[in-house]
């Protein structure tokens, strides 16, 4: 029983060391970046927020997007349908 006790703390105590020696490691790098003129946490991001289209629900980056009575649609045509009543025929 003592044997398993011991297993069990040092297996928590490793556990305790690889997560405090993570942190640091995670720590200086954030440090490093921000000194080198980076955000805190770390590069910017370079992807753009997804939008649904109003008429047929496909997803598409918002500067692809047609954006009407703010609303998004992915192209011209489904604007024009959405503003004059017409309603796609989704498949849920």
């Amino acid at each position: 029983m003592s044997r398993i006790v011991f297993w069990i703390v040092l297996l928590g105590a490793g556990y305790w060391f690889w997560q405090r020696a993570r942190t640091a490691v995670l720590r200086a790098a954030a440090e490093q970046s921000a000194a080198a003129g980076g955000t805190a946490r770390g590069a910017p991001q370079l992807v753009e927020p997804m939008v649904s289209c109003a008429y047929c629900g496909a997803h598409s980056p918002r500067s692809d997007t047609v954006a009407l009575h703010r609303r998004h649609f992915c192209n011209d045509e489904h604007a024009r349908r959405y503003v004059g009543g017409e309603r796609a025929d989704r498949q849920t």
